[in-house]
């Protein structure tokens, strides 16, 4: 099993009941989304079910002016700015020191590191990342997964990133905790295919070639690309900002509109507006191809009340079905191409479904067929 769940605010009973299916591998826990009493009942519970769980220290919100880690101080992990040009050695020993506690507290078996967020591999905060990862494997009396939190575009430079993992390559830890900040101006996220292959190749170098387990967090629908490659687990969560990575996720805001009601439609392999779109599908000669579990379509086609929760809850239950298809026996070539094959599958009955008169957007398509391009481009770089 890989799916994982990225905790946050508002949780109910969202992971108890993805939990009680069986399909939970683990759960990335928030501290800032709730207090120490709380987290360690849901550490507490997971473990109950037999599901792993590791604590995202999000030691990246103190290094982006601005942002604001709401209930850190109740975790010990109220660090304030930590500025690149002041940070001594003694205060990264208190600041491990503090993450490893947490840790404890919560009776977890394995370590994330702190890391700060880096805007590129060459920029002033990379060197400080590696030395909160060596302290922290040095104080540390558990396995360690390494934090790489790390804009998009980071990525796009892959001279400077395979220096990083030249470096990154050389410590003594058990596996990667990686982070991909996005810009998260909108959902779904639309990957520029050169940064979302320089990404996979990552993830196929510490994994494939470098024996590292790896979580990637904050990966929606992505995540399985990186499962094929080889990741060992993906998270993602409920609501937008849980599945994908962005500064101004800690940065408070204004204003802002209510979240558009969505359902993750597996065959089309998008996330797409719920009363707007699939509704509309559903009066088509296609409905049962695309909405092949009958209850769904029947409340579709009913058009039976359906808000935000359960657009949340319908996302995490079918993303956590969806990770079953991911062959894990196989190598990567293969999984790769069935994936492509999905989709290729997906691409050819979105246009079907378009071409009979739904108002689906066109960023579906365009999501998918970079994807695509994504794949067939690691597929080349690594002469898969």
């Amino acid at each position: 099993m890989t799916f994982w769940i990225q905790h946050g605010h508002g949780k109910g009973n969202k992971i108890d009941t993805i939990a009680r299916t069986g399909m939970l591998t683990g759960i990335v826990l928030s501290p800032a989304d709730e207090d120490r009493s709380t987290l360690q009942a849901t550490s507490y519970a997971a473990q109950d079910y037999d599901v792993d769980t590791i604590l995202d220290p999000q030691m990246y919100i103190h290094t982006m002016p601005g942002a604001v880690a709401r209930r850190h101080e109740s975790h010990g992990l109220e660090f304030g700015e930590i500025s690149s040009l002041y940070v001594s050695a003694e205060e990264i020993r208190e600041q491990v020191e503090a993450v490893i506690n947490a840790n404890h507290q919560l009776r977890l078996k394995s370590i994330v590191t702190p890391s700060p967020y880096q805007a590129s591999f060459g920029d002033v905060w990379t060197p400080l990342s590696l030395q909160y990862a060596r302290a922290t494997i040095a104080n540390a009396e558990m396995p360690v997964h390494v934090s790489l939190v790390a804009e998009d575009s980071a990525f796009v430079d892959w001279e400077q990133t395979i220096r990083y993992l030249d470096a990154l390559t050389t410590l003594d830890c058990a596996g990667v905790y990686l982070i991909v900040g996005t810009s998260g101006k909108s959902y779904p996220l639309l990957w520029e295919p050169e940064c979302l292959t320089n990404i996979l190749r990552v993830i196929y170098t510490l994994t494939e070639l470098n024996q590292y387990d790896l979580i990637w967090g904050y990966s929606d629908i992505v995540g399985v690309i990186g499962l094929c490659v080889g990741a060992s687990g993906a998270a993602t969560g409920w609501y937008n900002s849980l599945r994908m990575w962005a500064p101004e996720k800690w940065i408070p805001q204004r204003g802002g509109r209510q979240a558009t009601p969505r359902i993750f439609v597996e065959p089309l392999l998008s996330v797409i507006e719920r009363d707007r779109e699939a509704v509309s599908i559903t009066r088509t000669r296609l409905n049962a191809e695309v909405f092949p579990n009958q209850n769904e379509r029947q409340r579709l086609m009913d058009e039976q009340p359906w808000g935000i929760a359960d657009s949340w809850n319908q996302y995490l239950s079918a993303m956590a079905q969806f990770h079953q298809n991911v062959n894990n026996s196989s190598d990567v070539p293969n999984r790769l191409s069935d994936f492509s094959q999905r989709l290729d599958n997906a691409i050819d009955m979105l246009s079907e479904v378009r071409a009979l008169g739904p108002p689906l957007d066109t960023a579906h398509s365009n999501r998918l067929n970079m994807l695509v391009q994504a794949i067939d481009m690691f597929r080349i770089a690594e002469n898969l």
